[in-house]
């Protein structure tokens, strides 16, 4: 979830209606208290949608990421019931990053490659460590062609690194009937080297004297589209 959004859990009674309130707590990665709180089920009640608000949900300037852990408990017929959930809250990333830029490198849809199995976050961080934070800097700025290109580079990097599962995803879809059309068989190496290129062409950009003494490389398995192995 994005850095200030709204996060909503919603809170099962399987053993029953609670005899009282509902206590809850959000803490941080480092496990300190950010909120508490309670409420009162209505009668006969199954499940309650707590929701925390975006000003709770905050990462720190600097950071690429922040954590939270929900924990919530009550009492029925004198048992106490308890349940906990965790999630990342994702910083504003610069270069206008798009999942749906992701998906499109590597020619699926929605339905093949979901937002919450793309890390754009991490895609972001390791490009920032290959050029150097010093040298992206400039461009984070900026709207101009250069930006236009690192961002390719940085969503080609998030394609990478799903592109080893790629194969078994577009099988599962397409006996699954969620496709609309059948493709022919998808040559995955070249879509990586493709993916590649852009990397290349990114780093090159934002780095030129380190791209001349720098060879990419991402270790990938193969993945048979049929067995899993």
């Amino acid at each position: 979830m994005q850095d200030g959004a709204a996060f909503s859990q919603e809170i099962m009674f399987a053993a029953g209606t609670p005899a009282a309130n509902v206590t809850w707590e959000l803490v941080d990665g480092a496990g300190v208290t950010v909120l508490t709180g309670s409420f009162t089920p209505a009668g006969g009640a199954v499940s309650h949608l707590l929701t925390i608000p975006g000003a709770a949900n905050t990462v720190t300037p600097g950071d690429l990421y922040a954590i939270r852990r929900l924990s919530w408990s009550y009492t029925v017929a004198g048992q106490v019931e308890s349940g906990m959930v965790q999630y990342r809250i994702d910083a504003e990333l610069p270069f206008g990053l798009r999942t749906s830029g992701v998906r499109a490198k590597l020619g699926v849809g929605l339905t093949e490659l979901a937002d919450e199995d793309i890390d754009l976050v991490r895609a972001y961080g390791e490009f920032r460590a290959l050029v150097g934070a010093s040298l992206l800097l400039p461009f984070e700025a900026s709207f101009g062609y250069e930006t236009l290109v690192i961002a390719d580079a940085i969503e080609a990097w998030a394609a990478r690194a799903v592109l080893p599962t790629m194969a078994v995803r577009v099988a599962k879809s397409e006996s699954s009937g969620t496709n609309e059309f059948a493709r022919d068989k998808i040559d995955w190496d070249a879509v990586g080297a493709q993916l590649d290129n852009l990397i290349a062409q990114g780093q090159a950009l934002a780095d030129p004297a380190g791209a001349a003494d720098h060879t990419f490389f991402i270790v990938a398995t193969r993945t048979d589209a049929v067995t899993g192995a």
